[in-house]
């Protein structure tokens, strides 16, 4: 049952991620961080779960 649903489960995390992304950058840019450095910060969390993802994956 729960695999019918999974890619519309994962669909919807995934605009879960977007969205909290979208307000995270909002409130960063408010308060005064430079663009550049908020892009570094989403680039080192993007390679840091994908390679957590990819290890565990490959573990298992």
């Amino acid at each position: 049952m729960l695999r019918d649903y999974l890619l519309c489960l994962a669909m919807i995390l995934l605009q879960v991620a977007y969205a909290v992304m979208n307000i995270i950058s909002k409130l960063a840019m408010e308060s005064g961080m430079k663009p550049l450095i908020l892009l570094a910060y989403s680039q080192i969390f993007s390679v840091t779960v994908i390679t957590a993802v990819a290890f565990f994956k490959e573990r298992w």
